[in-house]
This record gives structure tokens, C-alpha cells and sequence, in this order.
């Protein structure tokens, strides 16, 4: 699951038009999985965001959007998967907007990784597929800070720390083709690992984390609180593993690490 995943770490993860959801219950996002998605409203979580990208196409008029999620980690910065837009992204072609609880952002300025940390045009690598999204302005006292000590969350063989609490978040579609709201998975039955470069999510039965690939939850948080201390953001949602070909069954198992 480590370089097979890599050739199929493609910038399809940011491809679906989001429509409203008129769900807000727990849902399953697939009946042979154990993990569940509870959804709820945006507005229960102002700190995540969805990520809408307007791509102009070559006839006149017409507009392709891009959705993924991203966090809030300051008050004017907000991280999402580099993947969602492509190296050399145009500030001046391609409109960028967050949509983070009841605010609506224009974003300034798309920070990418830089070009040698790039497969391709469309596919960084696993370990560098951070993109940070800077505004004018600011949204105070929502936002998740970003981890910077490893340790705090992690022990040296790259296990989670006894006590820390973990969840995923995004805003993808459910199985009913449904976007708009915030569908967040509890990691508490999932086993999430650092080793090296990268931050793994799997289960004991070897099930998957059932993120939307495809549907908008690239670019997802991974939050987790150590005991006593605050939410803080230690991972984003990049890579995926394959299990089948239905799309529904590609699943985020890589995050990003946003600690060095």
C-alpha cells in the first residue's frame, strides 16, 4: 500500500460538484464497513471548510467548480490538500472561494508545495500534499491549530499516545450522492499510526476509513486532543488505497502530517 497508492494518488480526489444535503443523521457510507460518518451542519463546525475551486473551461462561460474540505488554522489561514488545484495554479484563471460556517471567504493567495515535491502536474507527493489558502481579514476563535510537536500526539514507533482522541472530518458525499454538510468519523475503533512520513489510518478486521474519494474530502482534518490539552490539527486528507473500482469503495487512508 505504499507506492501502488502513490500512482493513484490523482487529482480526481477534488472532481465533484457539491448539492445541498438534506441529510443530518449518522449514515453509512458503506454497508460491508464498520465506520460510520455522523453529518452534521456547517455551522456546527465553523473551523472546516469547504473548498470550492472555479476552474474557467475553454468555452466561453461555462466554469468547472472543484470541491474539497479544508481547516481553519489561524484566523486568515486556512490548509487543504495540494492536490485540489495543480502545480503552476494561476491565482488569475482559477477563483478561490472557503466556505467555513456561515462565512463566505475569497482567498488571496494559494500556497503550494514547491516543484520538486511534485510527481507530476497533478500529484504531489504523499508526504508534501499540504496547500495553505491565506485571506484578508480575519475569523477569530474558530480556527484548530496546527500540531507542531510530534511527541504530543505520537510515541517513538509512531503509535497514537495513550489518551489521545482522534476524529476526520470533510464534506463529501454520502452514499446518496448528498453534499453541504460536515460528516465527521471517530477514530476511537481505527488504528492510526505515524511511521516515517506520513500518518495511517486502518482497522484490526483491515477495514478502511470510508472518506468520499472523489467527492470533496480531500483536504479533510484529522483533529485529535491529547488529554487536557486542545483540538489541534495533525494531519490532512491526501493519499488513498483501492479496494475495488467503484469509487465509493476508494477510500482516504493517508493523511499528511502537518508536523515535520
Amino acid at each position: 500500500m505504499r507506492r501502488e497508492s502513490a500512482v493513484l494518488y490523482l487529482f480526481l480526489a477534488a472532481l465533484c460538484i457539491g448539492i445541498q444535503s438534506q441529510a443530518n443523521e449518522i449514515v453509512d457510507l458503506d454497508p460491508s464497513q464498520p465506520a460510520q460518518a455522523l453529518v452534521a451542519s456547517p455551522e456546527d463546525y465553523p473551523g472546516i471548510c469547504r473548498i470550492q475551486v472555479e476552474i474557467p473551461q475553454v468555452t466561453p462561460g461555462l466554469t468547472n467548480r472543484l470541491n474539497c474540505t479544508g481547516v481553519l488554522t489561524s484566523d486568515h489561514t486556512i490548509l487543504t490538500a495540494a492536490h485540489c488545484f495543480r502545480r503552476g495554479y494561476n491565482p488569475i484563471m482559477n477563483v478561490v472561494s472557503a466556505f467555513c460556517g456561515n462565512e463566505i471567504i475569497r482567498i488571496d493567495e494559494v500556497a503550494l508545495p514547491e516543484d520538486s515535491e511534485w510527481v507530476d502536474s497533478t500529484t504531489p507527493l504523499e508526504s508534501a500534499d499540504q496547500a495553505t489558502l491565506s485571506f484578508h481579514g480575519s475569523i477569530p476563535d474558530v480556527y484548530y491549530p496546527a500540531a507542531r510537536e510530534k511527541g504530543v500526539f505520537f510515541g517513538t514507533n509512531g503509535e497514537l499516545n495513550s489518551g489521545v482522541s482522534c476524529f476526520v472530518a470533510g464534506f463529501g458525499t454520502n452514499n446518496e450522492r448528498q453534499s453541504g454538510k460536515v460528516s465527521t468519523w471517530n477514530l476511537s475503533e481505527m488504528r492510526v499510526t505515524a511511521p516515517q512520513k506520513m500518518i495511517l489510518v486502518s482497522s484490526p478486521d483491515h477495514a478502511l476509513l470510508h472518506t468520499s474519494v472523489d467527492h470533496g474530502d480531500s483536504g479533510g482534518p484529522m483533529i485529535c486532543t491529547p488529554p487536557g490539552g486542545a483540538p489541534t490539527v495533525v494531519g490532512i486528507a491526501g493519499g488513498f488505497s483501492i479496494d475495488g473500482m467503484n469509487s465509493r469503495n476508494r477510500t482516504h487512508d493517508f493523511f499528511a502530517p502537518v508536523f515535520k
